[in-house]
Formats: structure tokens, sequence, C-alpha cells
């Protein structure tokens, strides 16, 4: 081959090379975009239908219970979404069971998001009125037996009705601070008793 061949094809060998890098470069690229996206994506890694999870003190003894028809853990943030959620705390013989539409687990179980629907109930006793609560969306925190709302709420205990737009509960509803244009009915005569 001559050198005037040599110098003819030099630029279909240089634009050759050229070609291949390029798609060379556009391939890895897209694999590393490919593993990046799935970083990124909020899939499940963990579903489980009709359970019940159970917490326990130092004791042994049940203190409180997770109920829920299905369960999805998403491990880009460690946290789980239940539907038909029921929580359900011992109370110290004043049980207190939780059920909203849904629900999003934080934190190992440490903070729950209910969200639908929510609705607490706790049962009366000798001297109570049973006591329920009712609001679109509820955050719990059962290893600090804490509650708060930012949304409209309806409380009721025997015939007393009180509304509010937000509320605070130390106890899981021993202990409550209500706020937003709060108002209620008390009926006239035999006092009830407290919380």
């Amino acid at each position: 081959m001559s050198a005037t061949n040599l110098e003819r094809l030099f630029p279909l060998l240089a634009l050759g090379l050229l070609a291949a890098g390029t798609v060379w470069l556009e391939r890895t690229s897209r694999v590393s975009e490919t593993k990046a996206e799935a970083v990124i994506r909020h899939d499940p890694d963990l579903m489980v239908e009709s359970f019940v999870l159970f917490r326990y003190d130092a004791a042994g003894a049940e203190e409180s219970r997770l109920i829920g028809k299905d369960l999805k853990h998403y491990p880009d943030d460690d946290s789980s979404r239940i539907t038909s959620p029921k929580l359900v705390f011992a109370g110290k013989g004043r049980p207190i069971t939780v059920t909203s539409a849904e629900a999003q687990v934080f934190q190992q179980g440490d903070r729950v998001e209910l969200q639908g629907e929510v609705v607490a109930v706790r049962a009366p006793d000798a001297q109570h009125a049973a006591m329920s609560f009712r609001s679109p969306t509820l955050t719990v925190w059962p290893n600090e037996e804490r509650a708060a709302t930012n949304t409209a709420l309806v409380m009721t205990q025997g015939n007393t009705i009180v509304r509010a737009r937000a509320m605070e509960a130390q106890n899981l509803l021993g202990e409550l601070k209500l706020g937003g244009g709060v108002t209620g009915h008390i009926p006239r005569g035999k006092s009830q008793a407290g919380p």
C-alpha cells in the first residue's frame, strides 16, 4: 500500500474510531443512568398481606398491636405503607384503638402517619365514658405514647362534643392540648368524669 492510499484511508479510520467511541460512550452512560434510577425509584422490596405485629414491654406484657390488610416496605426511605391499619394500645386497663384508611410507618415504627377517616376510641371503665376522636390525619409516636394532628377534629365523651383544628396528646388521649378555634358542647346536669 502506498503512502497516498494510506493518507486517503486515514480520515476514514479516524471517523470510524470516533463513531465507535461515541457508541461506547453512549452505552456506558445509559448503564450509569439506569443504576442511578434504580437507587432513586420508590419500589417495594417486601409485601405482606393480612398481618399482625405485636410490641411487648420489658416484662413481656403486650404494649401495642398493629393489624393491617397489607403492608409494603420501601427501601429507598425505609418506610412502610399499610392499608386498613388498626393500632391497639393496652392503655393500662383502658385500651385505645386507632383505625384509618391507610398509614405510613417511618423510623422502624417510631412514627406512624395515619390518613383518611382516622378514628380513635378509648374504652370506657367504671369512672369514664368511652372517648372517641375523628380527624382526616393523625401522627402517632407509639414509643412516646404521643399523638398529634393539624387537621380538623371532633372529640366526644358521653354527650360532650369538642371541635378543634389541631391537637397534641400525651399518654395517648390522656393529656390533651387543643388549638385553632376550639368549640365545645357540654350538656348541663351531672358532670362527667375526665379522660
